[in-house]
């Protein structure tokens, strides 16, 4: 079962080395002695979130950017990261995309007959 989970592993760009990333969207934390630990998604802000550290300062970001940095890369200028389904614990690869902030409301509301 381990090497299913550390296969095509990347790392969290601005933590190299430090944070890494798996297909199955697992985060781990990278130890000096080659040791990893899975990190923890906590709900919080209603959106998951996850703590990354680095030189001694701690960081609190939401999964889902963390997810969108590692495989899609630095988010376009005017524009957010969102959920395509519209349900915000669905952090799945292909769920997540930037999509413009004048038109996020469009794309995400919810139309009643």
């Amino acid at each position: 079962m381990k090497d299913i989970i550390m296969t095509n592993v990347k790392d969290i760009p601005g933590y190299e080395g430090i944070y890494k990333f798996n297909p199955y969207n697992q985060i781990f934390r990278c130890y000096k002695n080659n040791k990893m630990r899975l990190m923890t998604q906590y709900y919080s802000h209603r959106k998951y979130m996850v703590k990354l550290t680095r030189n001694g300062i701690s960081t609190e970001l939401p999964a889902a950017t963390v997810i969108l940095l590692t495989f899609r890369g630095q988010c376009p200028a005017g524009m957010v990261p969102y959920h395509k389904n519209g349900i915000k614990s669905d952090n799945r690869r292909d769920n997540l995309g930037y999509n413009a902030t004048n038109k996020l409301g469009r794309s995400t509301a919810v139309s009643y007959p």
